[in-house]
């Protein structure tokens, strides 16, 4: 039996004798989804209130950031190629994920 229920800001949800980790599941937050990814036009951010969202090109380049977030992110001026979606929630936590910007 594990001697331990909660370590950190994961939760054990299921264990066998001699302390063996069968699973785990994440207890800091949401999980933004975007989509449509790869994107032409707009980007929609769904499963997360954002607080902050920034954008930057694949060389680590700001492209634009904003913390008035309606529904849609404005992508069609930008040219093709990868790009990084920094988001920070309203709990703090920082999640990054890569965009791709096709034609």
């Amino acid at each position: 039996m594990c001697p331990y229920n909660k370590h950190g800001e994961f939760e054990i949800i299921n264990s066998m004798p001699n302390d063996c980790l069968l699973s785990i599941t994440n207890r800091i937050g949401e999980i933004p989804i975007i989509s449509p990814n790869p994107a032409h036009d707009f980007l929609t951010i769904t499963g997360i209130n954002p607080q902050l969202i920034t954008l930057y090109d694949g060389k680590g380049k700001k492209i634009f950031s904003t913390s008035d977030y309606t529904d849609k992110i404005d992508i069609s001026l930008l040219p093709n190629g990868f790009y990084f979606l920094h988001i920070v929630a309203v709990n703090g936590v920082i999640h990054v994920e890569k965009i791709i910007k096709l034609y």
